[in-house]
């Protein structure tokens, strides 16, 4: 499932308007989700913690094996990279590669205990199947 951005945008952060993650809606809130997307960490005065919050908040609905995709990591106008790099150096259930494309798109895998469940292959390949 993929993240959905609120119908309501709820947060103002240095006078601009921000979707934020605490407003997941009520399925997503019971499930959990599987694969996620943040794209709006993009503002150069946006302060390390409130992307670390975003994140973490993002994680905490987030299944074991789950993927969050974050747009804007290699760009070091924003400090989302500079946040991902305290993320990561905290946090041995997170795993991260970082693609370079388009200011960068970075791809985290958690690995954590989750109380939604875990993500796991359900198929067999065919070669396995003999």
């Amino acid at each position: 499932m993929l993240f959905k951005l609120p119908k309501k945008i709820i947060k103002q952060i240095n006078n601009r308007l921000f979707p934020s993650i605490h407003y997941l809606d009520e399925f997503e809130e019971k499930i959990g989700v599987d694969m996620a997307f943040l794209d709006y960490f993009s503002v150069p005065s946006l302060d390390e913690s409130i992307i670390l919050n975003e994140i973490c908040t993002m994680l905490s609905f987030m299944k074991t094996n789950s993927v969050i995709a974050i747009h804007d990591t290699c760009d070091e106008r924003y400090n989302v990279q500079f946040a991902l790099q305290q993320l990561i150096a905290a946090n041995n259930e997170i795993e991260m590669v970082r693609l370079p494309y388009n200011y960068g798109l970075g791809i985290l895998v958690y690995r954590g205990p989750s109380k939604y469940g875990v993500i796991s292959d359900q198929w067999l390949k065919k070669s396995e199947m003999n």
